[in-house]
C-alpha cells in the first residue's frame, strides 16, 4: 500500500508538470500506475462488465483513464487513415494498424456485449462480425515489398478465423456468457495474431541490422558480466581494433534522421535487454509525446534566440555558468551544479585544454550548447561539439572555441582531446532523436571517445536522473525514450 500511495503522490505531482511530462508515469513506472486504486488489478479497472470507461474509481488523476489504461493493454500498433503504402516501412505501420483496427472492434463487440441486458437494444452482432471481417482483410500493397509480401499473405492466423466461425455459428444458440466466453477467445486471438503480425515485420525490416551494427565492435559489444567469485563485478577491459570500430561507427553514422518502431524488433530484444536482464517499460502516450505515431516524425525544433550558437549568446552562457545560472531547462539547475563541481575538480585543470561533448543525436530537437559553455567558463581552449548534422547549428557570427562536428570530423582529430563528456548515453541508439537503432550504441560510445582520447584523457559520462527508487534498483529500457542504468 506504502507503494501504492508513493505512486499515486507522483503521479498526482505529474498534472502540475509540463505538458512533455505527462508521460512522467509511463516513462518511470510503466501501466503498475493504472491499478493504483484497485487491488484486482487490471480486472478491477478494466474488466468488460465496467463498459466502455471502464471502472471510474480507477482514474484517480491525470493520466489515469481508461484509454491509457484498459486499451493500452490491448495495444500493439498505431490506427492510422486509411492510406495506401508507398514503401516497406509505410506498409509495416498500414498493415499493423489494419490489425490492431481488428483487435480494437472486437473488444468493442465484447465489451457491449457484456454490458447488454434484456430489454436493452443491443447492438446487431451480425455488423460487427463483418466489421471485423473487413478488418482482417489486408489487400494487396501496391508494389513489390519482396519478403514482407509473403508475411502479410499468412495473416491472419488459422486460430483466429476458427473462433470467427464459432462465433457466428452459435451467435443464434449460445447465452450471453456464452458468447462473450467466445468473444474473449476471439479478442485474445486477434489480439496475438496483431502482436505476431508485428513482429515478424519488424524482423523483415530490421533483419540485418546486427550484421551491420557488429562489425569492428570486438568484446566492446559483448555484455557478459564479470564477477569474482563473491559476485563482485570487476574491472572490465575490452580488446578491440580503435581502427575497425572508428571506421564501421563513420560508416553507419548518418544526417538522415530515422523513426522508431512501435516495439523493439525481436530480432535486436536480446541485445536492447542484455539476455533478458533489463526491464522493458513502454507505452503509446511516450511516443505520441515525442512525435512518433504511426511513423511520422515530428516538426524540426525552431531554438529560442537564447540557445543560438553565436559568439554572443555563447559568451553570454558562459557568463551564467560562471555566477550559477545556467540551465537548459527549468529543472536541470541542480544536476548542472553537480556537473560544474565534477568538472571543477578534476586532477587537471580544464584550462587551456581541448574537449569533445558528445550529446543527444538529436535530429528533430535542438541541442543547447550548454555544456560546451561550462567548459568555456572553465577555461577550455576549445570545445568540439558532435552533433548528426553541423550544418544545422552554422551562424553568420561563431565563436572562435566552439565548433560543431560530425563523428568523421571528430575521428580525423582523434588523439588531439583531453577530455570528453558523454551527455547522451542513456538514449543513444534507442532512436529517441531520431539516431539509428542500435543496442550496442552507448558501448561503442564509451570506445570511440576513448580512442579519440589523448593517453591521459578524462572521460566522464553524467548519469540520467533516477526520479524512483525501484528504478534506480536495476536496468530499465523507457522505449524509446532511453535508458536508467541502475547499480
Amino acid at each position: 500500500m506504502l507503494w501504492h500511495a508513493l505512486v499515486l503522490a507522483y503521479t498526482v505531482d505529474v498534472v502540475r508538470s509540463r505538458p512533455i511530462d505527462n508521460v512522467a508515469a509511463w516513462l518511470h513506472v510503466g501501466e503498475d500506475v493504472c491499478w493504483v486504486a484497485s487491488p484486482s488489478g487490471y480486472e478491477g479497472c478494466c474488466a468488460w462488465e465496467f463498459g466502455a470507461n471502464g471502472n471510474s474509481g480507477c482514474w484517480l488523476a491525470s493520466p489515469l483513464s481508461y484509454a491509457n489504461c484498459c486499451l493500452e493493454r490491448w495495444t500493439a500498433c498505431d490506427v492510422l487513415p486509411e492510406e495506401e503504402p508507398v514503401n516497406a516501412q509505410s506498409s509495416f505501420y498500414w498493415a499493423c494498424s489494419r490489425a490492431q483496427r481488428a483487435a480494437n472492434v472486437a473488444l468493442e463487440i465484447g465489451v457491449d456485449a457484456a454490458i447488454c441486458r434484456i430489454g436493452d437494444q443491443c447492438p446487431k452482432l451480425e455488423e460487427s462480425i463483418v466489421e471485423i471481417e473487413r478488418s482482417l482483410q489486408l489487400p494487396k500493397i501496391s508494389f513489390e515489398a519482396g519478403q514482407l509480401m509473403h508475411v502479410l499473405k499468412s495473416w491472419p492466423s488459422m486460430n483466429v478465423e476458427q473462433i470467427l466461425r464459432d462465433l457466428i455459428h452459435f451467435k443464434n444458440n449460445s447465452t450471453q456468457r456464452q458468447t462473450i466466453d467466445i468473444l474473449r477467445h476471439l479478442h485474445r486471438a486477434i489480439f496475438d495474431s496483431v502482436v505476431q503480425l508485428r513482429d515478424v515485420m519488424l524482423d523483415v525490416l530490421y533483419a540485418n541490422e546486427l550484421e551491420v551494427l557488429l562489425q569492428g565492435c570486438g568484446e566492446i559489444c559483448g555484455t557478459e558480466g564479470y564477477e569474482d567469485r563473491y559476485g563482485q563485478m570487476l574491472p572490465l577491459q575490452k580488446d578491440f581494433q580503435c581502427s575497425a570500430l572508428l571506421s564501421n561507427m563513420m560508416r553507419i553514422a548518418t544526417d538522415s534522421p530515422t523513426v522508431p518502431p512501435p516495439s523493439i524488433p525481436p530480432c535486436l530484444w536480446r541485445d536492447f535487454t542484455m539476455g533478458g536482464s533489463v526491464r522493458i517499460l513502454g507505452h503509446s502516450a511516450i511516443r505520441r509525446a515525442l512525435g512518433f505515431v504511426g511513423g511520422s516524425s515530428p516538426t524540426p525544433e525552431t531554438p529560442d534566440n537564447e540557445w543560438l550558437w553565436t559568439v554572443d549568446v555563447i559568451e553570454n552562457l558562459i557568463r551564467k555558468a560562471r555566477n550559477g545560472t545556467l540551465s537548459p531547462g527549468p529543472s536541470s539547475l541542480s544536476r548542472v551544479h553537480a556537473l560544474a563541481r565534477i568538472l571543477s575538480s578534476l586532477p587537471t585543470p580544464i584550462r587551456a585544454q581541448r574537449w569533445l561533448v558528445w550529446g543527444d543525436s538529436k535530429h528533430f530537437e535542438w541541442w543547447r550548447p550548454w555544456l560546451e559553455s561550462m567548459l568555456l567558463s572553465l577555461g577550455a581552449s576549445h570545445v568540439v561539439s558532435l552533433v548528426p548534422n553541423p550544418t544545422r547549428y552554422a551562424v553568420p557570427s561563431p565563436h572562435p572555441q566552439l565548433r560543431a562536428a560530425t563523428l568523421h570530423q571528430v575521428v580525423e582529430e582523434a588523439g588531439s582531446f583531453d577530455g570528453a563528456v558523454l551527455a547522451g548515453l542513456a538514449s543513444a541508439g534507442t532512436g529517441r532523436h531520431g539516431d539509428r537503432l542500435n543496442p550496442f550504441a552507448d558501448l561503442q560510445q564509451v570506445a570511440v571517445a576513448w580512442c579519440v582520447l589523448r593517453s591521459s584523457g578524462i572521460l566522464l559520462a553524467p548519469p540520467a536522473p533516477m526520479p524512483s527508487a525501484e528504478a534506480a534498483a536495476s536496468d530499465v529500457l523507457r522505449w524509446p525514450s532511453g535508458r536508467a542504468y541502475g547499480p
